[in-house]
């Protein structure tokens, strides 16, 4: 869970109104984390007029950038909590800009083994 660490420039903080507590997301309790985004969520989407989001969207979202950013698939796992491997990878969905660079780096690669081959012929 993400900590509160305070504000240790040792200025007035702007947010005097939170309560003291070593969650970012405290519950009704500030010994207790928040657990339940749900009716804030759709609030939220709602202001915004996203139709079709939802909260599932957002982790599919979050394992794919997790996924293009070089995060193995068992960390992603672990962070978004799948029971499973095949869970991980049906959501690290990859940007058709990210899979273009990947067949790139595979093309130029090959044409380097193959200027290597050449030259060693």
């Amino acid at each position: 869970m993400l900590q509160n660490t305070g504000n240790s420039s040792g200025e007035d903080s702007s947010c005097e109104w939170l309560p003291t507590t070593d969650y970012v997301f405290p519950g009704k309790t500030p010994d207790r984390p928040f657990c339940d985004l749900k009716r804030q969520f759709e609030s939220a989407v709602t202001k915004a007029k996203l139709d079709g989001v939802t909260f599932h969207v957002l982790r599919n979202t979050a394992a794919s950038h997790l996924v293009m950013a070089g995060v193995d698939l068992a960390t992603v796992r672990e962070i978004l909590r799948h029971k499973s491997f095949e869970m991980t990878l049906r959501y690290s969905r990859l940007s058709p800009e990210h899979r273009q660079s990947a067949v790139e780096a595979l093309e130029k690669s090959l044409s380097q083994g193959e200027e290597n081959a050449e030259k060693q012929a």
